[in-house]
């Protein structure tokens, strides 16, 4: 085999995600919760992607469009808005860490919106006459 057939070292997406995760518990400070609520979310993703689109994936193929499809995946009842809404926050912040870092051109995920959550009224508390 010649040196220019050998593969180029492609990181799986699991492997960007535990260098992630060790930026923010490193660097950034990020609380217990966070990192397992980070973890939790950016695989569930990164699995749906593989199950989806292919194992394979690298970053730089992965379209606003899976993101979007992934997210209303999650969303099926009005219920699911805020889980959907916490997901999407990780994953956006995954992908501008990688566009930051140099390991993606373009950040797909600034094209997501974020669902609309619905407004509650303030609860008040009753009078004590």
């Amino acid at each position: 085999m010649s040196a220019s057939a050998a593969p180029a070292f492609a990181p799986t997406l699991d492997f960007l995600v535990a260098d992630y995760l060790r930026v923010l518990a490193n660097e950034r400070g990020a609380s217990a919760h966070t990192l397992r609520a980070y973890d939790r979310e950016l695989h569930g993703f990164t699995a749906y992607i593989a199950e989806h689109h292919g194992a394979d994936q690298s970053p730089e193929r992965i379209e606003h469009t899976h993101i979007r499809a992934y997210s209303a995946r999650s969303m099926t009842a009005a219920w699911r808005r805020l889980p959907a809404a916490r997901a999407l926050a990780a994953i956006r912040s995954w992908f501008r860490w990688l566009a930051r870092s140099g390991r993606l051109e373009q950040n797909a995920a600034s094209l997501v919106a974020t669902p609309k959550l619905p407004k509650h009224l303030p609860r008040v508390p009753p009078s004590s006459r």
